[in-house]
């Protein structure tokens, strides 16, 4: 299922059982909300009427965060108040993907500068070159040169080139590890960093608060949630995971940057946020409180960040496409302004 489906599916769910209406009506009625997955709840409804949990039967469409966090419901009494906390859970990370995807925009442009650039290389300035007698001795028109002369010879292995390349690439991009890889290659650049680090963390802090109250232990919801974090982030909170069931540290202690040994992920990418959240925790003992009250807070600071950081990649990508653009022409009109001396000579 699509998250929005998702969420709309446990918003159905948690609002029927509240009211009381049975976990089999309140499943068949899904059919209506979602016709494309009619099959599925039809399914689910006979498995739940035959005695087995609802989670059995989301786990052939929902993630296993979310099934785990159903699972745990069922077992505490509390699944209506799981599937309600799922809705809020995935309509926060839709914004948060709506506003991931606005990234895509200075990075199309860059890519548009590039090929831009390629096509007045090999189409256009071999013709202008042309027009001046093809005596420049320019960089700029010899690359040019040699580009459409390789086009030219090199055709149909360009075309193959470029098209598995596409496919290759469309295909690697639609994978988890793409998007890891991805995820992992903007946590190293300044700009973004500290955007992408509080938006992931105050996502995460929210799937923990749902696992939490559903009633699954600290240390079983911070393993099941790290794996939804970059590579960095992910050892964060495994380190301080192990911290606190390996080592018997304290909690507070365990989620203090300042009391790591050195070279610590925690030291550099910790926020302060959830360090504190886990520090009141340890005294309220209410880790799905803490961590659901300072989640808005990350959430927040991190869209901030990153549309400051989309309209500094704007300016640059737009500089950049730009730059690609105006060289072609520039080596161009720089060899006419050239002539023009050399004929007044």
């Amino acid at each position: 299922m699509k998250l929005r489906e998702i969420r709309e599916s446990a918003a159905a769910l948690g609002n029927q059982l509240a009211a009381g209406i049975p976990i089999d009506q309140a499943v068949g009625r899904l059919a209506q909300l979602h016709p494309a997955h009619a099959e599925f709840w039809s399914h689910a409804v006979i498995s739940v009427q035959s005695g087995a949990p609802l989670s059995a039967s989301l786990e052939q469409e929902w993630p296993m965060s979310l099934v785990n966090a159903v699972r745990a419901g069922e077992r505490s009494g509390k699944v209506e108040d799981v599937f309600l906390r799922i809705e809020e859970t995935t309509q926060l990370q839709e914004e948060l993907r709506d506003t991931m995807l606005k990234l895509i925009y200075p990075v199309s442009m860059g890519i548009g500068g590039v090929l831009v650039f390629i096509g007045f290389m090999v189409f256009v300035l071999p013709r202008l070159s042309k027009s001046l007698g093809g005596n420049s001795t320019s960089l700029v028109f010899a690359l040019s040169n040699w580009m459409a002369d390789f086009a030219d010879r090199n055709w149909m292995l360009v075309l193959a080139g470029i098209a598995v390349g596409v496919v290759s690439l469309v295909s690697w991009l639609r994978t988890s590890e793409a998007r890891l890889v991805i995820l992992d290659w903007c946590l190293g650049v300044p700009v973004v960093k500290d955007a992408l680090r509080d938006l992931h963390f105050g996502l995460w802090a929210n799937y923990v608060a749902m696992l939490s109250s559903a009633g699954i232990a600290i240390y079983d919801a911070l393993k099941m949630t790290a794996p939804m974090l970059p590579s960095v982030l992910r050892e964060c909170v495994l380190n301080f995971e192990q911290d606190m069931s390996l080592h018997n540290r304290r909690m507070s202690e365990a989620a203090d940057p300042a009391k790591q040994s050195p070279g610590d992920p925690r030291i550099a990418w910790w926020p302060f946020y959830i360090a504190n959240a886990f520090i009141i925790a340890e005294t309220t003992g209410t880790v799905d409180k803490e961590l659901r009250r300072v989640a808005p807070s990350l959430v927040k600071e991190g869209v901030q960040k990153l549309n400051y950081s989309i309209s500094f990649a704007n300016v640059v990508s737009m500089a950049f496409a730009g730059l690609l653009i105006v060289a072609p022409l520039a080596a161009y009109y720089s060899e006419i302004f050239s002539a023009i001396q050399h004929a007044h000579r």
